[in-house]
């Protein structure tokens, strides 16, 4: 995998995705690739909880509409891990139910 970028175009209903990365370079987090994925949010509230395993808390952050959250993985490994996790959800996005019922 070389390098690239990803980027949707901006919209008033559906949120911008980028996804930009080294591709692989043979290394973990020190000298491997990075990836980095950002979702702006457009006209929605969310929140965005991440759970601490040290304190065993949640964390969370409210977004308002026009605000990004951003995850970045260091390591050709986790970079390798993001993208099959990006699979599976889009895979079982496309499986729910709810997308069945718009066809």
């Amino acid at each position: 995998m070389s390098g690239f970028v990803y980027k949707t175009e901006p919209s008033d209903f559906d949120p911008t995705v980028e996804f930009v990365s080294t591709g692989v370079k043979g290394g973990d987090a020190g000298h491997g690739g990075y990836a980095t994925l950002k979702i702006t949010v457009p006209s929605s509230d969310s929140d965005l909880r991440v759970h601490n395993k040290d304190t065993g808390l949640d964390e969370t952050s409210y977004l308002r509409s026009g605000d990004t959250m951003s995850l970045t993985v260091y390591g050709d490994w986790e970079l390798g891990g993001l993208e099959d996790a990006i699979i599976a959800i889009g895979e079982a996005l496309k499986a729910s139910p709810h997308r069945q019922e718009e066809s």
